[in-house]
């Protein structure tokens, strides 16, 4: 892979789906953890289709080369790079982070060894859905109090939004915008899934065995389905969590009002009567 003084030449494999191929893929591309700022247009991730040409790796997918513009770079050293994939029905990827170093004659070498980029440990270098020791801070939950800019999360279901019910067992849908502007606006977001009657994401992740927030980008939306043998149960509400991060050492969590799960038919009652004849 390698840089020049508007752009980089970019390589990756590793998003497939078995079930419903994959029909494109975003591209951030910024000077920080999960930052956009360096995208061509800032803050718009670059959107390129799947190529099927690419070389073959079988259980990896078929390797994606495209060349992605971007502002200047002289002036950086590092680079951050954001990537996941959308399918055909629309569902995205979790984020793929990675950091590059800028070399000379415009080589770009990604960084394996790496330190936590904020006061919960997320890096660039550790596996899946896991984290690194934290930055030697510790973290202000704003959350009661909060001077920063303000979010509304919504409910939303097949298109439709301020939902009270959803027929669906086995998905959860959110938006969220900034409803109030004040002091710091977000950087990035995080999203997570729970019973509404908490303050804090519970009964769907298990935090032993699965991350409970998961990260969102500068995106305002998500469509959370369960794994195959899982279903929300019948008549609890559950929330949509949005963690937005301020800086590296800030954020505020944010929930939505909440939708009863209701998958059962209505009832039908037959109404007998006389009928009535001039």
């Amino acid at each position: 892979m390698s840089w020049w003084k508007f752009g980089i030449n970019l390589a990756w494999l590793g998003f497939v789906d078995a079930h419903s191929d994959i029909v494109h893929y975003f591209i951030n591309i910024g000077s920080t953890f999960m930052g956009a700022d360096l995208n061509a247009k800032e803050g718009t991730p670059k959107q390129i289709n799947h190529s099927t040409n690419g070389k073959d790796r079988y259980d990896e997918g078929k390797v994606q080369t495209y060349r992605i513009p971007t502002q200047k770079l002289s002036a950086y050293d590092h680079l951050y790079v954001s990537v996941w994939a959308v399918n055909q029905v629309g569902l995205s990827s979790a984020i793929v982070h990675s950091k590059f170093k800028k070399l000379p004659q415009g080589i770009l070498s990604l960084v394996r060894r790496c330190q936590s980029e904020d006061c919960e440990g997320h890096c660039v270098c550790s596996p899946q859905d896991k984290v690194c020791r934290n930055n030697g801070s510790s973290c202000n939950d704003v959350t009661s109090g909060n001077p920063n800019n303000l979010l509304q999360v919504t409910d939303v279901i097949f298109g439709s939004s301020n939902v009270h019910y959803t027929p669906s067992n086995t998905v959860l849908q959110g938006r969220w915008s900034i409803v109030h502007r004040q002091g710091i606006p977000p950087y990035m977001y995080q999203w997570s899934v729970g019973f509404t009657e908490h303050d804090v994401p519970v009964g769907i992740f298990d935090p032993e065995r699965e991350r409970v927030w998961h990260d969102d980008g500068q995106l305002t939306f998500v469509i959370y389905t369960l794994m195959r043998g899982r279903v929300l149960e019948e008549t609890v509400s559950y929330s949509v969590f949005v963690k937005a991060w301020y800086n590296k050492n800030t954020y505020a969590v944010f929930k939505s009002n909440g939708v009863i799960i209701d998958t059962k038919k209505p009832a039908v009652q037959n109404i007998l009567g006389s009928s009535i004849t001039d």
